[in-house]
C-alpha cells in the first residue's frame, strides 16, 4: 500500500489545485492512501504546499501502521506491539556517508552497502539502531522495548 507523507518540518500541506482535484478544502480532509494523491504525488507535479514536501513509502500490506510526526515531519510506523522490537521507516538521506547527513550517532560499516548506526556505547543498553543502505539512502530505525 502506498502512503503520502510529508518529509520536512512545517507539515503536511496541500496546493488549492491538489486539494481541488481531490475534492476537498483541507489537506487533513486527505485520505493518505488515495490512489489520486498518491499519483500527483509520484507524478512530480506541484502538489506539496510551500511548507511541504510530500513523498510516497510503500507499505507491506498486511501491515498495521500508523503515522508519526515530529514537527511537521512524518514517517512510517509499524504496529509491533506485540514483539520486542519496533521499525519505522526515516526519511532518506543522500547515499553514500551517513555520518555527513547524521552527526549525532556512532556507527559501523557492516558491508559495502550497510551501515548500522547507534546513539550508546558497547557497555551501555542500546535503545535503538538505525539501518542504512548506504546505495539508495534508506533508512529503518529498530528501537528495543524494555
Amino acid at each position: 500500500m502506498k502512503v503520502v507523507l510529508n518529509g520536512c518540518f512545517g507539515g503536511f500541506g496541500l496546493t488549492d489545485s491538489a486539494l481541488a482535484a481531490l475534492g476537498v478544502d483541507y489537506a487533513f480532509d486527505v485520505d493518505r492512501t488515495d490512489p489520486r494523491l498518491v499519483a500527483m504525488v509520484e507524478g512530480g507535479g506541484k502538489v506539496s504546499s510551500s511548507h511541504a514536501d510530500l513523498y510516497v513509502v510503500d507499505v507491506p500490506d498486511g501491515v498495521q501502521w500508523s503515522i508519526r510526526e515530529y514537527d511537521g515531519m512524518e514517517s512510517i510506523v509499524v504496529d509491533a506491539s506485540t514483539k520486542s522490537m519496533n521499525t519505522e521507516a526515516l526519511i532518506p538521506i543522500e547515499p553514500g556517508n551517513p555520518f555527513l547527513s547524521d552527526l549525532f550517532n556512532m556507527g559501523t560499516q557492516i558491508g559495502t552497502n550497510c551501515t548500522v548506526m547507534y546513539g550508546k556505547h558497547t557497555n551501555e543498553r542500546c535503545a535503538y539502531l538505525i539501518v542504512v543502505n548506504t546505495e539508495t539512502g534508506e533508512r529503518i530505525r529498530v528501537t528495543f522495548n524494555k
